[in-house]
């Protein structure tokens, strides 16, 4: 039987097993969401294509994120939520009630309200 715990250890390794790949032919890659049975499981893949080692998300967050206070190099920094942890990968000007989007281990993006930024620069 397939647990949880498996399929954590598995997103893991597949994001280090993916690295040569990634690096070969400039391509980010990440799971989605895996849902499974007893005896198989189903995922997701996501490719973006990286442009001066940087993929599109980073290179809008980089122009965004002197409007929050934040650096470019603050990109893909984690924060907690609620107990659960989440990359930071994008900021939206045009909402300034939810600006900040997060994504988590399992690949799936979240917006969440500015006040998570103190977190992120404190």
């Amino acid at each position: 039987m397939l647990t949880r715990e498996q399929f954590k250890a598995f997103r893991k390794d597949f994001e280090d097993a993916v690295v040569a790949l990634e690096q070969k032919y400039s391509f980010t890659l990440r799971l989605g969401k895996i849902t499974y049975s007893d005896t198989e499981f189903r995922t997701p893949l996501t490719a973006t294509k990286v442009i001066e080692g940087k993929t599109p998300e980073q290179v809008q967050f980089e122009e965004h994120a002197a409007l929050f206070g934040l650096k470019p190099e603050d990109f893909g920094k984690t924060f907690t939520v609620d107990g659960k942890e989440y990359r930071l990968i994008g900021l939206r000007p045009s909402a300034p009630a939810w600006p900040v989007i997060g994504r988590r281990a399992d690949g799936k993006p979240f917006k969440f309200k500015g006040a998570v930024l103190k977190q992120i620069i404190g």
